[in-house]
């Protein structure tokens, strides 16, 4: 019987060694617990550190302020803009949309940039062509010329680039820029 009762007491040791290991294993654990939460805690402190020297640099109400500012500007402008469209619409748009100046009553020449890229060269040449007419015009006026041989004589280099061309535009553009010159001169 001997050898029974150590047997029972040895079993309960082993069974308070189990405990024992057990618990140092709990403890061991909360130990480590304790270190991670320790080491969070340290870079929470270090992020609202951040966070208040951010603040106190960036004063959030004043940029608050400054955003409201901004936003109200920034509708005032868009209401500028939408008032500044709507007269213009109204004042400009119908100028070009008919022939006629109101103001005067006056034919208004054809819009360029309204027309394609070959008329619109066209009217621009035929625009310069007038204006050189009318310069000759004065000068040979001034050096004793007859002013009506100007536009000729500066028609006569346009005519010759332009000989490619059909006789009949080529007297249609005669006729159109010696209206102008004379609409020019009526002026």
């Amino acid at each position: 019987m001997p050898c029974s009762k150590e047997i029972a007491r040895s079993r309960r040791a082993r069974e308070r060694m189990m405990c024992t290991k057990a618990n140092l294993n709990t403890m061991e654990m909360n130990l480590q617990h304790q270190i991670a939460e320790s080491k969070v805690l340290g870079v929470l402190k270090a992020s609202s550190e951040m966070m208040a020297t951010m603040n106190e640099l960036i004063k959030v109400a004043e940029v608050r302020e400054t955003m409201m500012g901004m936003s109200k500007e920034m509708a005032k402008a868009e209401f500028m803009q939408e008032n500044v469209q709507e007269m213009f619409d109204d004042l400009v748009w119908p100028i070009f949309q008919s022939p006629y100046d109101p103001i005067s009553i006056r034919a208004l020449p054809e819009c360029s940039y309204l027309q394609e890229p070959e008329e619109a060269e066209e009217e621009q040449e035929a625009v310069v062509d007038a204006i050189l007419n009318e310069i000759l015009g004065e000068k040979m006026a001034v050096a004793g010329s007859s002013p009506a041989s100007a536009p000729q004589m500066a028609a006569r280099p346009a005519a010759a680039a332009e000989e490619e061309a059909p006789a009949e535009e080529e007297e249609d553009d005669i006729s159109e820029m010696q209206a102008r010159i004379a609409a020019l001169r009526a002026a």
